[in-house]
């Protein structure tokens, strides 16, 4: 028992599964990127060599001017046992799967002039695409494409916001781009989505990559960790320190063209 002088007093044992842990900051949207659309891109160069799984989820946010690119493209993942990319195209959606392309047209309608977020679940039967996922002019699109799986190889390639095969680059405003070891549930998507204004990840465990864009800094991409390889990037903040390197990109914060701007 406490003693009321002061001179014995209760020390409380500690509770709760986050005793000792730093709590996850507000959300906020803070910095996004906007690539230039020509020849800038980030590439991920600590997931080569590796697998994605059987299944895997890309998500991400971007606040749309009302002008697409010809292409603009999103990402370009290839195997050692088939490739794909993901993309807009003037009036559509597109993506390439290992059994061809996959048009999803009427998702346009539901882009919105100003932030807009993205879903898609891949898996060994194909892909769910959704766009704004809760809001009554939301859409979604279950299972396109299939044989997913021949994806599970090993990673020679994975770029984003490029598919330097047809030399297509992103010109959109992006931000929290997110990519999970597993398939996000409607639940989830819905949780991140918060009614348009984001959230921090409903899961951070399945995480492998998470830029949140605040800014370029001096990182170790080496596999090690040991200070070999310090290059300019984004930060991973899943953990899992799978930066991400700019190529090409205008990284001067007193440029015009500095790729970072508030989103």
């Amino acid at each position: 028992m406490a003693s009321r002088n002061g001179l014995n007093p209760k020390i409380k044992g500690s509770k709760g599964v986050g005793f000792g842990r730093a709590l996850p900051s507000v959300f906020g949207f803070g910095n996004g990127i906007q690539p230039n659309g020509s020849n800038n891109f980030l590439a991920i160069p600590n997931l080569l060599g590796k697998s994605l799984g059987s299944e895997f989820s890309i998500e991400f946010w971007f606040n749309y001017s009302g002008v697409f690119n010809f292409v603009d493209a999103i990402f370009e993942l290839k195997t050692t046992s088939g490739d794909m990319y993901f993309g807009f195209q003037n009036n559509r959606i597109y993506g390439l799967t290992p059994t061809g392309e996959a048009d999803i047209s009427l998702a346009i309608s539901a882009i919105k002039p100003n932030k807009n977020h993205i879903i898609l679940n891949f898996s060994d039967t194909g892909c769910d695409f959704s766009l704004n996922y809760s809001d009554p002019s939301g859409y979604r699109m279950i299972g396109f494409g299939n044989s997913f799986g021949l994806l599970t190889g090993e990673i020679s390639l994975l770029n984003i916001f490029a598919i330097t095969v047809n030399s297509w680059y992103g010109s959109q405003f992006y931000d929290e781009l997110r990519i999970y070891e597993k398939n996000l549930t409607s639940e989830q998507i819905i949780y991140n989505y918060n009614n348009g204004i984001g959230n921090n990840p409903s899961i951070t465990e399945d995480l492998l990559v998470w830029y949140q864009f605040e800014k370029f800094e001096n990182i170790d991409f080496s596999a090690a960790q040991d200070g070999t390889n310090i290059l300019l990037g984004l930060k991973d903040y899943s953990g899992k320190n799978n930066h991400g390197q700019p190529i090409n990109m205008d990284t001067n914060p007193s440029s015009n063209t500095f790729v970072l701007k508030t989103f």
